[in-house]
């Protein structure tokens, strides 16, 4: 019995060596009436969110963290601009859906919504056109809010050892405002 337990111990203690998180810091996008900041992850990590910093000028203005429920592979290339790429819609997906695209190199080439286009071809129309031309092989993510935290008309701060975890995949945060806000940085480890 104790050898059989010194066994499953040392290899308990390899798998967690082999699985160190890395620290991260994502600044959010700019100045204005949304401001999204979106942690890049592969698969099998886990994003943990410890610190954030957001300034909003909405009194009713609070931060959304998301995960993904659904995940896809685009099929065809797409140029920077489009509004209509080539991919099933991840998961459930339906129209009015939010969604985030990465790209090779943890970029993010967007946020936003889509929906099937009316023939129902498998392709995804974008609320807003992509910032980056998107690649085959890129992914697609449906993403659902699992929490909020109210901002209001100032600035937040909090640090905690984990204030939000996205299981898997990439996290996004969000934080709407009047005409200023924008989430200053995020922190933590995946």
């Amino acid at each position: 019995m104790k050898k059989y337990l010194l066994i499953l111990t040392a290899a308990v203690a390899l798998s967690a060596a082999g699985h160190a998180q890395t620290p991260f810091t994502v600044n959010g996008s700019g100045t204005g009436t949304l401001s999204t900041a979106v942690v890049h992850a592969g698969d099998l990590q886990k994003v943990q969110v410890q610190y954030i910093n957001a300034t909003s000028d909405q009194a009713a203005s609070a931060l959304s963290f998301e995960s993904p429920v659904g995940e896809s592979t685009i099929t065809a290339s797409g140029t920077a601009g489009s509004t209509t790429i080539s991919c099933p819609l991840p998961g459930t997906s339906g129209s009015g859906t939010e969604i985030v695209i990465l790209g090779a190199g943890e970029r993010a080439i967007i946020t936003g919504t889509g929906a099937l286009d009316p023939n129902g071809n498998p392709t995804i129309t974008l609320a807003s056109p992509t910032i980056n031309p998107v690649n085959v092989g890129d992914k697609v993510y449906q993403m659902k809010v699992n929490g909020t935290i109210g901002v209001g008309a100032a600035t937040l701060s909090l640090a905690a050892p984990t204030i939000f975890a996205s299981p898997y995949g990439p996290a996004l945060i969000e934080l709407t405002g009047t005409a200023n806000c924008h989430i200053n940085i995020v922190a933590g480890v995946k």
